[in-house]
């Protein structure tokens, strides 16, 4: 639960045929995260997180499934299901795609020591090129989520709305999740 400071990933991943892969693949993320304390006591915590991730290889129709990217769920854009967000085939199913662009910005509030109250708002898209063309149209989601600091690390629930719900996405998105950290 950082209250200040800047965080970057870079990640890549290969998947080459001398090992096995139908095909020749590669998976690139890069992640920054921000945190601003308002208040200087880490009570009040301005935060954001930007990821942009990329697949190369082949076309996107000989990709295997498990190696395209999706947004969708926690930890992504709260408010739509898990892996819901990329181009869809013609029955509205998700099918994957080559690049991911997603990003939140939410404001923490803690209070009595144990206990936060978290607005915020995600967005995100998925498109077939391998680089971020935003020719797939950019999902929004915003919400509120509940904080418990327990000694063990934090515990949350999220609720979100999809401000541009597709026609089969549920008008509202939970999620749940905890973290347990050592000293």
């Amino acid at each position: 639960n950082p209250t200040k400071g800047v965080r970057l990933s870079l990640t890549g991943s290969a998947f080459p045929e001398f090992i096995g892969s139908s095909q020749d693949v590669f998976q690139t993320r890069a992640t920054g995260s921000s945190y601003l304390d308002l208040l200087g006591s880490g009570n009040l915590v301005l935060a954001g997180r930007l990821s942009v991730a990329s697949v190369f290889g082949g076309s996107i129709d000989e990709l295997p499934a498990d190696r395209l990217l999706y947004a969708g769920g926690g930890g992504s854009v709260r408010g739509y299901e898990f892996r819901s967000i990329s181009p869809l085939d013609e029955d509205n199913d998700p099918t994957g795609g080559r690049s991911l662009v997603e990003g939140n910005i939410e404001l923490r509030y803690r209070f009595l020591d144990d206990y936060g109250i978290v607005p915020f708002f995600d967005a995100g898209t998925v498109t077939e090129d391998t680089f971020p063309s935003f020719n797939e149209d950019v999902q929004y989601a915003a919400g509120l989520g509940f904080r418990y600091y327990s000694p063990i690390g934090p515990i949350r629930a999220d609720i979100a709305v999809p401000l541009n719900a597709r026609e089969d996405d549920d008008p509202v998105g939970r999620t749940y999740s905890h973290r347990f950290s050592t000293p």
